[in-house]
């Protein structure tokens, strides 16, 4: 056999090296195994074996003698990583459906209780300021017990909560219902998106990650569509039905978790139960996939971290500065997903429509409601087919211009003087719209991706405290701000000067992570190399 051709001959010294392994499985020497049109780089798993002269078509060798068999591993999939994606996003309909259904229950509330907005404002507030408590213990029980014990004690809780809401006789049982349900979507907020990101392959983990939000959307439009289902139902049954459907999702979540769900590879190896982990990680990667290199770089992750000092809470309110910048990036995005008023859009909207004046009936604006979480369900399905190909950054940079624009919209279509009301209405479809390409999914999956592993759970137990904070403060403040700035015009059209303001941010600080593993992202190289695209403002 001739010299190998002159490309091989200036391969870099990592394919070299894969080359003269590889040689040595054959027993041949370098250049008889540099095989014409096989660059070791591509080689994912080589097996040897036996072939005759001239099978499956292959060209005639000798009997006996080895042949490589050359694969690449499969880019699909794998039925298993879908499974367990689907039912951790059960949870996710769970909360988002509670979003949904409130914004309907809170209309006879205000009726049946006699409340007033305050009281409006705290029925809503609640959960938020409940949650943000639980996120506190979150990081306890995911560390102690497991992202399935997470699963667990969520459900639990929440189910609790549910069953007092629907059975309460006043408005004071009522908060103690909304309490728990609080806590529970403080505890278990975090978890979807970071047991997906932690199970799947990098270059599907932005699609499945994403499922989470994708879950939450259609979630709050079934809470839509049962306000609307429900709506004719008898006075004071009508609203404790509807909150009661909530108790189906976490009991069919409970089962599935004992039955289905395996635990986080990467909290087993914290652990040091690394067979388990390699078990998993072989039915949720593809085919093909060398699980003894992805378990390496777990490892490796975890021991920098500990290197580094960064597995304490100081670590995450200080970090160091390898991971300084993308831990705050992800703090920050947890609280811009809300101050730019999504809250007051989807909670609100009944009553944003009505003062607009272009929904006077409760059909009216439960009809519009349904719609507006229809188009949301339908962008949420549009940012999880390209935030592997497209990229977080642009997404997130075009969902937030859009999201500020949006504001704009509703604020003067909620004038009523000018008479454009269909504006807002159009302003609430456009805003979901936006805020389901970029704040929506992008928040989550970057709270998912940029800590390391020894700060994951940490970090996220303060992303859901940051993010519910801010949920709670534009939900207390919804009524009180709107009459201070002179109705609801004035107020969106401050949500849109601070979402033009965290535009501005977003330009110069988000970075981009699609295709990388989690290791990846955290690692010195890798965090340097994500630094280095925007400029050093966080």
């Amino acid at each position: 056999m001739g010299p190998p051709p002159a490309r091989h001959q200036r391969m870099q010294g990592q394919d070299v090296q894969d080359m003269k392994n590889w040689a040595e499985l054959q027993g041949k020497n370098v250049e008889n195994a540099a095989i014409d049109g096989v660059q070791p780089s591509n080689i994912v798993n080589v097996e040897v074996r036996e072939m005759n002269c001239g099978k499956d078509g292959q060209d005639d060798v000798s009997p006996g003698v080895g042949t490589p068999s050359v694969r690449q591993a499969s880019t699909a999939i794998p039925w298993y990583m879908y499974m367990i994606a689907a039912t951790a996003s059960l949870n996710s309909i769970d909360y988002g459906f509670d979003v949904g259904v409130s914004s309907g229950v809170a209309l006879y509330l205000r009726e049946g209780f006699e409340l007033g907005d305050v009281e409006v404002g705290m029925f809503f507030s609640i959960v938020p300021i409940a949650a943000a408590l639980g996120a506190m213990v979150a990081q306890s029980v995911s560390d102690r017990f497991g992202r399935k014990g997470n699963f667990l004690a969520t459900q639990f809780v929440g189910i609790a909560g549910v069953l007092l809401c629907g059975f309460s006789v006043n408005y004071d049982m009522i908060l103690v219902g909304r309490f728990l349900v609080g806590i529970s979507v403080g505890i278990g907020m975090s978890i979807d998106p970071m047991y997906i990101s932690e199970t799947a392959p990098a270059e599907h983990r932005g699609k499945l990650t994403t499922w989470a939000e994708m879950s939450a959307n259609f979630g709050i439009m079934l809470g839509f569509f049962f306000n609307w289902l429900f709506k004719d139902l008898p006075e004071n049954v009508n609203w404790r039905v509807m909150l009661l459907c909530g108790v189906f999702l976490p009991t069919l979540l409970i089962i599935l978790t004992l039955t289905v769900m395996p635990e986080s590879p990467r909290w087993l190896i914290t652990k040091g139960r690394t067979e388990e982990a390699k078990s998993i990680l072989r039915r949720t990667h593809s085919q093909g996939t060398d699980v003894d290199e992805v378990v390496k770089a777990i490892v490796e992750d975890i021991q920098q971290a500990e290197v580094q000092r960064a597995t304490t809470w100081k670590s995450v309110l200080c970090p160091p500065r390898q991971y300084r910048h993308a831990v705050l990036l992800a703090f920050f995005m947890a609280v811009a997903q809300h101050i730019c008023g999504v809250d007051g859009v989807i909670f609100y909207a009944p009553t944003l429509y009505e003062r607009a004046g272009v929904a006077d009936t409760k059909q009216e604006q439960f009809t519009l409601t349904v719609t507006m979480g229809i188009v949301k369900v339908i962008f949420i399905g549009v940012s999880m087919a390209l935030l592997d190909s497209v990229g977080r950054r642009p997404l997130l940079l075009f969902g937030s211009l859009g999201t500020a624009l949006s504001l704009g919209m509703i604020c003067v279509g909620s004038i009523r003087d000018l008479e454009v009301g269909v504006l807002a209405v159009m302003g609430t479809f456009s805003f979901v719209a936006c805020f389901s390409i970029g704040f929506g999914p992008v928040c989550w999956l970057y709270a998912a991706e940029l800590f390391p592993s020894t700060l994951r759970c940490k970090g996220m137990c303060l992303c859901v405290l940051l993010n519910r904070g801010a949920a709670a403060f534009v939900n207390l403040s919804f009524f009180p701000l709107s009459n201070l700035l002179g109705g609801q015009a004035g107020l969106f059209g401050l949500y849109a000067a601070i979402t033009a303001l965290v535009t501005v941010v977003v330009a110069f600080t988000a970075i981009e992570t699609k295709g990388k593993s989690l290791e990846e992202i955290s690692g010195s190289k890798s965090t340097k190399s994500l630094d280095s695209q925007v400029p050093e403002i966080l």
